[in-house]
């Protein structure tokens, strides 16, 4: 299970290929204020940001190969370079992050850009003059966007602008949902359980996605099988809408990614729940299963098990009307030990992991909402199973009381208006997470306070 991990930005710098979200650059000069490459990297830049965010990578060259190793990658292409050319280049200002990865014996930039937000990224100076007078690399006032090819080119056309304003007038709206939310909410979480069908369909995705989980654990050896089948957590949530949209199949795997980069802004440790990895063995692929409508829908799967690649053994489904779910083998059971050689009397739970990753479902929840119309609420369904002898303990510094836990299982199943979900994540997390912590401490009150105020180590800078 321990071979060579396969992280999120290993995969991104393995065999790259350029995307909407991801433009792939050559070691060129940003240290000369004058050179025009420092006006290209601002207009990519504030392109990635108004196509709703990504990367930028540093030491391909023009053809997708590698370039040879820089020396001096760490002094010339770190966060306070590019934070200069934002500076310079750029309004809004937005704050992107570095972080340096090794492949191949190339040591790469990676430059994490967040997305706009209610407003565009726009250029407010000009790029370095040619002989001719004419501005190089960025045109003060120009927005740019990201084209398929992929290119970052200035707005020319009213059809340019749908998803950009679209985002802009989501982003607005979260911000008047979250200011009001509170106001009318009290600060008191609303769920709601729903009628019996709702929550058979959600519960069948729910059992179906834990079978693909039990097969592939079946191809452990059989100590680690069991110890797998008994000891995991599940997150799961169905959106629900009026109009029962769907969407596109030619479209759901740049819904998986531009989601999956939307969940950044909130969880970000490098290890996000629904990256899409491109190595072929583990990204992922579209299936169909007798157990699930039977058999007539289609939906995004991925399976981390094959070849240990990863050293996380998640198993994730994404259908295109809005049906979601991931289960995974428990964190804490990662560290030290392999997972069959722990003791009955050495099984430990982590509160913050699990807030961490509650909190990450949500969000996830929240950007996947926002690709439909009409959206009524989201329901959940999590399940943590192998709790019995947990005791509560943490790998930080932060103080965990209470006992070891008694019960083996917990299933949480509640529903939130879509606007809850927008305006009040920690109240939603404290409500799903709540029933799970008095399971270890029946005195500890888990409000939205505490959650909010786990929440900033919910990101790793430079990951």
């Amino acid at each position: 299970m321990y071979t060579r991990a396969v992280t999120e930005l290993q995969d991104l710098i393995e065999k790259p290929v350029e995307r909407e979200w991801l433009e792939l650059k050559s070691w060129i000069d940003l240290k000369d204020k004058s050179a025009p490459s420092r006006a290209g990297i601002a207009r990519h830049l504030a392109a990635i940001a108004n196509y709703g965010g990504g990367y930028l990578v540093f030491g391909f060259n023009n053809d997708g190969t590698r370039c040879p190793a820089n020396a001096d990658v760490r002094k010339h292409y770190n966060q306070d370079v590019i934070a200069g050319i934002v500076d310079r280049y750029l309004h809004p200002k937005f704050q992107c992050e570095v972080a340096f990865e090794t492949f191949d014996a190339v040591e790469h930039a990676i430059v994490w850009i967040p997305s706009h937000g209610p407003s565009p990224v726009i250029a407010k100076t000009d790029g370095p003059q040619d002989a001719r007078a004419q501005p190089q690399g960025i045109r003060s006032g120009a927005i740019y966007i990201r084209t398929p090819k992929p290119e970052s080119v200035p707005i020319t056309s009213p059809e340019q602008w749908d998803k950009l304003v679209q985002r802009c007038v989501l982003a607005r709206r979260d911000e008047l949902v979250a200011m009001f939310s509170t106001i009318v909410s009290s600060g008191l979480p609303t769920p709601r359980v729903q009628p019996g069908n709702e929550r058979k369909k959600l519960d069948d995705w729910h059992r179906a996605t834990q079978s693909v989980f039990e097969r592939e654990a079946a191809r452990m050896e059989p100590k680690l099988r069991t110890w797998l089948e008994q000891n995991f957590v599940q997150f799961s949530y169905m959106i629900r809408s009026a109009s029962a949209g769907q969407i596109p199949a030619g479209e759901a795997l740049r819904v998986a990614e531009e989601v999956n980069n939307a969940v950044r802004d909130t969880v970000r440790y490098g290890w996000s729940m629904f990256h899409p990895f491109t190595r072929p063995e583990i990204s992922p692929r579209f299936m169909t299963d007798p157990s699930v409508d039977g058999g007539y829908t289609e939906f995004l799967q991925a399976s981390l098990f094959e070849g240990n690649q990863t050293g996380h053994l998640d198993v994730w489904r994404m259908s295109f009307d809005g049906r979601v779910s991931l289960i995974r083998n428990f964190h804490e059971d990662r560290f030290s030990k392999r997972p069959d050689q722990i003791g009955e009397s050495e099984k430990w739970f982590d509160p913050w992991l699990h807030i961490r990753d509650l909190t990450e479902i949500v969000r996830h929840a929240r950007a996947m909402s926002e690709q439909f119309t009409d959206v009524e609420e989201i329901c959940f369904q999590i399940e943590w199973k192998g709790l019995g002898s947990r005791v509560p303990a943490t790998l930080s510094e932060r103080y965990v009381s209470g006992h070891a836990c008694k019960s083996d299982q917990r299933i949480v199943f509640s529903c939130f208006p879509q606007a809850e979900v927008i305006g009040s994540l920690p109240v939603v997390v404290s409500s799903l997470y709540a029933p799970l912590h008095r399971m270890f401490d029946a005195s500890f009150n888990v409000s939205p306070e505490w959650v909010s105020g786990q929440m900033p180590g919910f990101i790793v800078p430079g990951l």
